[in-house]
This record gives C-alpha cells, sequence and structure tokens, in this order.
C-alpha cells in the first residue's frame, strides 16, 4: 500500500511540479540558492524559511535572477529584513513590482499568483548590507526544455525522462515549432479536428529582430469566426537573442515579454480549430523567433500541429 506521505508527495509534484530544496545556510548577498541548466523552466513555487533569527542591523532583501546570458532581474521588491525570527516564511508573487512575501507562520502567506520562466543561470540572494542568520528554501517547477533543470550543490535530480512526464502531466501535450522569421499573419501553430486548451506558449528570439518600432501581439485565427488578440500589443523593436514572449491568458493583459524571465500563464484559453498567428505593425520583424506549445485535447480528434 502507498503511504499518505507518498501521495501527498506524488500529489503536489503533479500540481507544483519537481521539488528541490536547499538546506538552511547563511545569508549573503549574492548566494546562489538554485541553478537553472540546460534550457528554460516553469517556476510555480520559491519558499523559504528563516532558520536562525536575522540580526537588527537595517537591511533590505529580496531574491533575483542572475541569468547566464542577460540582465539580472529582481524576482520583487526588496522589503526589510531585519530581526526576522525564526519560522519566517519568504516567497514572491511573480509580480516583479509585488514586495517579497514575509510571514511569521502559515496565516494568509500569499503564494505565487503566476507562475514565472526563467532561463538558464542562478536564483540568487540580493541584500542591500551584510547580515547574520540563517535561510533555507525549496522551489517547485517544470522544465520547458528537454533537458532543463533546476538544482542545488547537494540535490541529485529526476531523470530527464521523470521530469519530461511531470510537466506533461500539468501542462499537457507539447508541440515545438523550429525558429523562423516572424511574420504578420503567417501561422505558427493549426488547430485541427476541434476544440483545445493551451496551456502555455512560449516563444524565445534566437536572431535579434530588427531595428524600429512594431507593434505586435498574438492571436487565435478560428476558421469561422472573427480574429481574436490574445494579448494587447507591445513593441518588439530591436528584441535581443534569449528575449521571452509569452501571454497570462488573461482578456485584456499585454504580451509578456522579458530577458531572463517572463510572466507565465494564469489560466488556459479554449480555442477551436483554426491558427495562432502573429499580429504586426510591420510585416515582419526580420529576426527569428522559435515557439513551443502546450495543450490539452477538449475534442476526441483534436490536434495542434506547427505550421
Amino acid at each position: 500500500m502507498i503511504s499518505r506521505q507518498s501521495t501527498e508527495a506524488r500529489l503536489a509534484n503533479t500540481t507544483l511540479g519537481i521539488r528541490v530544496d536547499r538546506p538552511a545556510s547563511l545569508v549573503t548577498t549574492g548566494l546562489s540558492l538554485f541553478s537553472v541548466v540546460g534550457g528554460n523552466v516553469l517556476v510555480n513555487l520559491i519558499l523559504g524559511e528563516v532558520t536562525v533569527v536575522m540580526q537588527t542591523t537595517a537591511s533590505a532583501g529580496t531574491l533575483r535572477h542572475h541569468p547566464t546570458t542577460g540582465t539580472i532581474l529582481d524576482l520583487a521588491a526588496a522589503v526589510e529584513w531585519s530581526d526576522l525570527h525564526v519560522g519566517t516564511l519568504l516567497t514572491i508573487d511573480s509580480v516583479r513590482a509585488t514586495n517579497i512575501q514575509l510571514v511569521t507562520g502559515l496565516t494568509l502567506l500569499r503564494g505565487q499568483s503566476a507562475p514565472v520562466i526563467l532561463t538558464p543561470g542562478h536564483v540568487e540572494l540580493a541584500m542591500a548590507a551584510p547580515m547574520t542568520g540563517q535561510q533555507k528554501y525549496s522551489i517547485w517547477y517544470k522544465p520547458l526544455d528537454e533537458l532543463a533543470y533546476i538544482s542545488t550543490p547537494s540535490v541529485d535530480n529526476l531523470s530527464v525522462s521523470s521530469q519530461e512526464m511531470l510537466t506533461n502531466m500539468q501542462l499537457g501535450i507539447r508541440v515545438d515549432r523550429p525558429t523562423a522569421v516572424a511574420t504578420a499573419t503567417v501561422p505558427i501553430y493549426t488547430v485541427t479536428g476541434g476544440r483545445v486548451a493551451i496551456n502555455l506558449l512560449l516563444g524565445e528570439v534566437t536572431t535579434a529582430l530588427d531595428a524600429g518600432a512594431n507593434l505586435c501581439t498574438l492571436a487565435a485565427h478560428p476558421t469561422v469566426g472573427a480574429l481574436t488578440n490574445l494579448a494587447t500589443t507591445v513593441d518588439w523593436d530591436a528584441m535581443a537573442i534569449g528575449t521571452l514572449i509569452s501571454v497570462s491568458g488573461v482578456v485584456g493583459d499585454a504580451l509578456q515579454v522579458g530577458t531572463g524571465a517572463v510572466r507565465g500563464q494564469d489560466v488556459p484559453w479554449v480555442m477551436g480549430v483554426g491558427h495562432i498567428e502573429p499580429v504586426m505593425a510591420a510585416a515582419a520583424a526580420a529576426g527569428r523567433i522559435k515557439w513551443s506549445l502546450w495543450y490539452t485535447p477538449i475534442d476526441t480528434d483534436a490536434v495542434v500541429t506547427a505550421a
């Protein structure tokens, strides 16, 4: 018989993804908590806990992503870490302007409102001044690329096949579209056979896009019916290699764009037979973008293919 503990662990992994724990250690600015290796990952939750009380000296702290290529990015606005007591929990909201969440005990601790996508690099501490005290951290994630994983110096990771299986359990069937020039109204994906739920759509710039204003978004273009924009437009002017592109799934939100990290999809969207395509002010963006999409069929014969 499977124990309750192992069942709960499996359920947590199915929902939140693969868990990696980092043992308690002295907090220092720039300390690497986790390494993202081999590709992009979808982070569903980062949770810290104070294990040795923090000193009373004033020092604001936060977590940040330090990509292998690109600009260091704070994952939340810094808050004061002085005199944090043992048992204080820390997490992020995933909306970068939101303060890091702090609470002693479990009452009203806010988790992530949406996943965040991270490129290869490190998740690290950032503090205004050195402090004493210790914190431990756990992270739950799903790999978006075949060889992607998160590690700490003391953790053995699941095999790639196990990671892929866990990702598919939550995000659905993955379809990759090879890198190509981004061109207005040229489909990137085709839906046939019925309705599907799109759980995540992720683009990555592989060749820098041309300089010059070019307001762009993505749209669902049904075989029967009107084209629907999946997000409001943003300027694709001179997008650099490694820039990530996604949609939140919330009607009226802007297209999500970031270097090193980008907001993931809050909720799936449902579409019928048709295409997903770029909508661009200019005819083309000259550079190249690769795409990955994860979906769940709603109708028996529904399929998504790269166009």
